[in-house]
């Protein structure tokens, strides 16, 4: 494994549909993650699965070992002969490329997968594996009254992912004020007098450069009186009966995994200067044109 919650989730995604067409069991394996520099303590641990999963969890055992096993990964990934060798004979699948596909109909079943894969086409077997709606096992007195304040009241969720993306600003890029007030006039030409709530992890960051966005009727800054945990927030967000994307792989996959969502927004540029992922999105999602701050 290896990434935040989202990216996690594409590769459980293609992981589970692979299982299910060879009849294999998921192993999910954390034991390199921090060698990726994921500072990410959240993992699919967290979820509640409708199938058997086994998990290898981090340890402090031949770290010098892993180190190195995550360099020669990515060595053997820029060479395509290499990882074809390696996929067509001992069923290992190292991808180099953000939306790989993986076919069914390939001879061997692969042992092990490596990579991003993110595409639509494995969202059904996620929602199938996964319990829906997402809420976690043991929930406190706050989580529960933010929940049905969601419920209760229709809330959209905003999703403006800063924070950890002020360091990429000219590949993965930060979504600029524009693009979230674009997307608002979108939503409220079709479901008029929605209530917004803007889930973000630097809300600094958001009070000095999305002003108009923070003074916009029926829009308010998600707060909490003390703190929750990132699967809660992902929780809530997943509860909202709307969502506005940020080009996060966390509020696709709370989108993703909604179940009473009437519309969803996305950018129609993932990325600023990255190749672009395919066939990411849903077709019934709507795309607002991004725009870079």
């Amino acid at each position: 494994m290896m990434g935040g919650l989202g990216n996690q989730l594409f590769q459980y995604a293609t992981a589970s549909n692979l299982s299910k067409f060879y009849g294999a069991e998921i192993v999910l394996d954390y034991r390199f993650l921090k060698f990726f520099g994921v500072s990410h303590p959240i993992s699919l641990t967290e979820f509640t699965f409708r199938e058997p999963i086994l998990v290898k969890k981090e340890n402090q055992r031949y770290t010098w070992l892993k180190k190195a096993c995550v360099k020669v990964i990515g060595l053997i990934r820029r060479i395509p002969y290499l990882s074809r060798f390696l996929k067509m004979r001992l069923g290992i699948i190292l991808s180099s490329q953000i939306d790989e596909k993986i076919f069914l109909s390939d001879a061997n079943q692969p042992k092990l997968i490596f990579g991003y894969f993110q595409t639509r086409h494995y969202i059904e077997s996620v929602r199938d594996s996964i319990q829906i709606p997402v809420i976690p096992r043991v929930t406190s007195y706050l989580f529960n009254d933010h929940y049905e304040t969601i419920l209760k009241n229709g809330i959209v969720a905003i999703h403006v992912r800063l924070g950890d993306y002020k360091n990429e600003t000219d590949t993965i890029g930060n979504l600029s004020e524009q693009y979230y007030l674009s997307a608002l006039e979108n939503f409220d030409s079709k479901f008029p007098n929605s209530n917004y709530l803007i889930f973000t992890n630097d809300s600094d960051e958001l009070a000095l450069n999305f002003p108009k966005l923070l003074s916009r009727d029926r829009v308010e800054l998600f707060r909490s009186r003390a703190s929750l945990s990132d699967f809660e927030i992902f929780s809530l967000m997943s509860a909202c009966s709307g969502h506005i994307l940020a080009n996060s792989t966390f509020s696709y996959w709370s989108a993703a995994l909604a179940t009473n969502s009437k519309m969803v927004i996305r950018p129609t540029k993932w990325f600023k200067n990255l190749v672009e992922p395919q066939e990411l999105f849903p077709e019934h999602w709507l795309g607002v044109k991004s725009d870079w701050h």
